[in-house]
């Protein structure tokens, strides 16, 4: 159980984010979607930890995590950044097993149990194949799916996700998505996804955050965030919003004006 209250930041005198509240109950997904600039990357980064929390508090099950160590961070959120800063000759194997840093004892070596989560988290996001390939080998999707291995592999209560479908083709943009549904049902774990594609955000979030200028404007169920008037008031972009056929659920296409 993720909770946000009050949270303000600011950089250069700017505002970034102001008086942000927001609940996430565990084995739901929390959808930040919004315009670029709008302070969804912002919010993600004071949540991990790489930002400091300036106003305003971030608890989750009841531990507020603005005081937290980062090894202390780690143990209870897993981040797949939207731009991953990696040695460019690391092992697809090793970035995931580092994943399992958090947990390490004293002896700072990896168990048979750490590898075994690790074989895991690899199989079920499709990357085990791609265990001696080094980072400079990896495509851009390869790449976002080892990191989501990594989070996999991380068993936090908490993943965030920035644009994790970004680099991703079809296929895998709705095999990562439907994992992470699978993970919630059968482990209780709490998502929140920044993400550009509000169709994806639909079929896949069960809650979504509509952000603009820093703040968040409206948060509810995709039918209920995920209207016209809505998409116009924050992009001032006209669209159709039809129902999807299987889980009728909102899904947007742009008005186009015939000339």
């Amino acid at each position: 159980m993720l909770t946000i209250s009050n949270l303000y930041y600011s950089f250069s005198e700017k505002a970034l984010l102001e008086d942000v509240n927001i609940f996430l109950p565990a084995g739901h997904t929390l959808g930040l979607v919004g315009p670029n600039w709008s302070g969804k990357t912002t919010l993600i980064k004071l949540i991990s930890g790489v930002l400091k929390i300036q106003t305003g508090t971030i608890s989750l099950d009841n531990t507020l995590l603005n005081n937290l160590t980062a090894r202390q961070t780690a143990i209870k959120v897993a981040t797949v950044p939207q731009d991953p800063h990696l040695p460019p000759y690391l092992r697809a194997i090793d970035v995931v097993l580092m994943g399992r840093n958090c947990h390490l004892k004293t002896t700072k070596w990896e168990t048979q149990g750490d590898l075994d989560i690790v074989e895991h988290a690899m199989q079920v996001t499709e990357t085990w194949h791609l265990t001696s390939k080094q980072v400079y080998e990896l495509s851009g999707g390869d790449l976002q799916r080892v990191m989501i291995a990594r989070a996999i592999a991380q068993q936090t209560p908490l993943m965030l996700l920035d644009e994790p479908t970004a680099n991703l083709d079809l296929k895998y943009q709705h095999h990562i998505l439907a994992l992470i549904k699978t993970l919630q049902s059968e482990l209780g774990l709490a998502t929140i996804l920044a993400i550009h594609d509000m169709n994806l955000a639909s079929q896949y979030c069960d809650t979504i955050a509509l952000l603009k200028n820093g703040s968040v404007n409206l948060v509810g169920t995709p039918t209920e965030i995920l209207t016209n008037e809505n998409i116009s008031g924050v992009y001032g972009v006209d669209t159709h919003v039809i129902v999807h056929p299987d889980t009728n659920l909102p899904m947007i296409v742009p008005k186009i004006k015939q000339s």
